[in-house]
């Protein structure tokens, strides 16, 4: 539980301090379909993106932005919502939370002069709808409960003002309420099961210039209006609740059976966790807010809030969301969604819920077959080999030269055309990192995709035996094309000039792929040692690794500021948390004391996997932090990467920690609820 000392009235530095705490921390709660609802522990939207129903279908839109609470008593009426508008406050609920509880759902204690008043927030797997409960402690005096619902129904990515398009009408259909907006957009349904009435009291008015500071922080507009159809009002006597569900459709559950069913599905999943550490026991638990559903068929949401499900990103979090967590059958779903949807040996790097998906990168495919070889690596070699035909479609439009934005050089070696890797920022449409050539992490990938070949096919053939060539004089032209002999590193870029090659001397992550993929040849021991210490000493921070060296003159120290400012710092210093996986495996993999170097880099990564889950993105892990101390969190509050592999990172530690019995695999201590495996 996370609690916070009551604040009283009065304009203080403690108030300030505690009241911008409160809203620097965010919840999240997600239904399996890509929908979700967040704000801030404040209670205040601080993003255009929070909201109570943010739904997916058939695309993002905000639909119901706030339903604020307010106790009636004695003819005293306590708001208890928090709302930000320019140069005021109000209502000040925050001042009366006594506690917040994000697990197993986000849940606020509110202190009344008699008693307390709770409120807890839930959103249905599988639905497109949120629960919220309200409660009186049996202390409190009887009461009049009044929510204030306020009305967004736009695009995520907007802010709506007062307009004459809405339709301020709203139906009573029951035991519920309809409200229909605007033409083309869901409707909008509010129902109980209690059995005494609520009340709805039509006074339609849109209060105006709500503000998003993290939105002005961003340099975007932050300033929106918000619509109130009119009042809801349920009589609330000591000890009882109501529970309210807020969905695009009716249910034909109640919501207090709703409630009920959810908060035991969590209570089995949780079960399955609780022999590990809590840290890593939340984050296997939170993997799931992750996997949705989508016409295409399972996938990975990139991140929360404004990300959607891309493949670069599906590809890289799935073995550690997915294969260590016990949901070994929805990873290979998610690996089958996107082997479905491949084309010219891409599979797409964009899911669109249209089906006009994008196929803007050329590692994205690279990726799949590091996943699947994730899951020849952890025992699983017939759910492997399955994959067999896509690996095959893959290597072969890459060895036909089709495959657009790769060439296939006479070296065995890929060349790839620029911003079609994970470092793709632009400004202005010019690359912040040019990486056009012969990129270090693109062809440590495709020699493994080769090596995965190999071992997955079972009859010799002379097409194999091309296969094998292949493999062998990339590998062979590896460590000559890139190694820096005078730096004891490699070159993350090898670009290809008619009078030569020119070699991208920064230090950067994109090398430790070399090491952790553990593809045999490609490096001398002595060669592998040598990145790794080179990572160590200038990329590394307890929270990720840098993507530049600090000695480099393009390197940014901060994250922060307009579209133009943050892209500019996203892959020029700017720490990524996903790294983690990649550099824990080639540490372990190249220290002559696995279980000594596990100790300490348990210890270096301390405060990404115990302190940050109670900051930020509450129970989850930022997309990014900035490259200089203190390393404040920024960009997405939850991202799918960063958690996928800070949970393989962890796996790779427990097992040199905790070494297996020579006689049990992996996935036989995965079976038996240890932490030894996540991918």
């Amino acid at each position: 539980m996370d609690t916070f000392e009551p604040l009283t009235a009065g304009s203080s530095h403690h108030d300030l301090d505690a009241r911008e705490a409160l809203l620097a921390s965010e919840w999240l709660e997600t239904n399996g379909l890509g929908g979700y609802a967040s704000s801030s522990i404040a209670g205040a939207n601080t993003r255009k993106y929070h909201g109570l129903l943010i739904s997916r279908t058939p695309e993002p839109h905000l639909l119901l932005s706030k339903l604020d609470p307010a106790i009636i008593s004695s003819g005293q009426r306590i708001g208890l919502g928090t709302n930000l508008f320019p140069g005021a406050v109000h209502p000040q609920g925050y001042r009366r939370l006594s506690s917040f509880t994000r697990s197993p759902n986000p849940h606020w204690r509110f202190e009344l002069e008699r008693g307390s008043f709770e409120r807890s927030v839930l959103m249905p797997r599988g639905e497109d709808a949120v629960l919220l409960r309200f409660a009186l402690s049996k202390d409190a005096a009887p009461c009049t409960l009044e929510l204030t619902p306020l009305l967004a129904f736009r695009g995520l990515h907007r802010l709506t003002h007062e307009n004459f398009e809405l339709r301020a009408r709203v139906f009573c259909e029951g035991p519920s309420h309809k409200i229909s907006p605007y033409a083309g957009l869901p409707d909008l349904y509010f129902q109980h099961d209690a059995a005494d009435p609520l009340e709805f009291f039509p006074g339609p008015h849109w209060y105006y210039r709500f503000e998003y500071p993290r939105e002005q922080e961003r340099g975007y507009d932050f300033l929106e209006d918000l619509f109130c159809p009119g009042l809801f009002e349920f009589a609330l006597e000591p000890g009882a609740s109501l529970t309210l569900r807020v969905g695009t459709a009716l249910s034909d559950q109640a919501p207090s059976a709703s409630w009920q069913a959810e908060i035991a599905r969590r209570e089995q999943r949780d079960a399955t966790f609780s022999g590990r550490p809590s840290s890593v026991a939340e984050l296997c638990s939170r993997a799931e807010d992750f996997l949705v559903c989508t016409p295409s068929g399972l996938a990975v949401q990139a991140g929360y809030p404004w990300f959607e499900c891309w493949g670069r990103d599906a590809m890289i979090a799935v073995p550690g969301l997915c294969f260590g967590t016990g949901r070994l059958a929805e990873g290979t779903r998610v690996l089958s969604t996107f082997a479905s949807q491949a084309r010219s040996g891409l599979i797409p790097n964009f899911l669109n819920p249209r089906g006009e998906h994008a196929y803007n990168s050329v590692d994205a495919s690279l990726w799949f077959g590091w996943a699947v070889g994730e899951l020849l690596r952890l025992g699983h070699a017939a759910e492997a080999r399955a994959f067999l035909p896509a690996l095959e479609q893959i290597a072969d439009a890459v060895i036909r030269r089709s495959t657009p934005g790769l060439w296939l050089q006479g070296s065995g070696l890929l060349w790839s055309d620029a911003q079609l890797t994970w470092m793709d920022a632009k400004v202005q449409g010019v690359p912040v990192t040019p990486r056009r050539g012969l990129a270090v992490e693109i062809n440590a990938l495709w020699i493994h995709l080769l090596d995965l070949l190999l071992r997955l096919t079972d009859e010799p053939s002379a097409r194999l035996g091309e296969v094998s060539a292949l493999r062998d004089r990339a590998a062979g032209n590896f460590a000559p094309t890139f190694w820096l002999d005078d730096l004891g590193y490699l070159a993350d870029v090898v670009e290809l000039h008619d009078a030569g090659h020119f070699a991208h001397r920064e230090l950067r992550p994109n090398q430790l792929l070399a090491v952790a993929l553990d593809t045999r040849d490609l490096l001398t021991p002595q060669q592998a040692r040598s990145v790794v210490s080179a990572v160590s000493e200038q990329l590394v921070t307890p929270f990720g690794l840098r993507t530049l060296a600090p000695s480099s003159s393009a390197y940014c120290a901060r994250y922060a500021g307009s579209q133009e400012a943050r892209d500019s710092a996203y892959h020029q210093g700017t720490v990524w948390p996903w790294l983690v996986g990649h550099y824990v495996a080639a540490s372990l993999m190249t220290a002559p004391d696995p279980a000594a170097c596990a100790a300490r880099l348990s210890e270096t990564f301390a405060p990404l996997f115990e302190q940050h889950l109670g900051a930020y993105g509450l129970g989850s892990i930022a997309e990014v932090f900035d490259a200089d101390p203190p390393h404040t969190p920024g960009g997405c509050i939850a991202q799918a990467w960063s958690v996928g592999e800070l949970l393989r990172a962890h796996a790779w530690l427990e097992r040199s920690l905790h070494p297996l019995p020579p006689t049990q695999t992996p996935t036989q201590r995965t079976q038996q609820g240890s932490t030894a495996e996540a991918g």
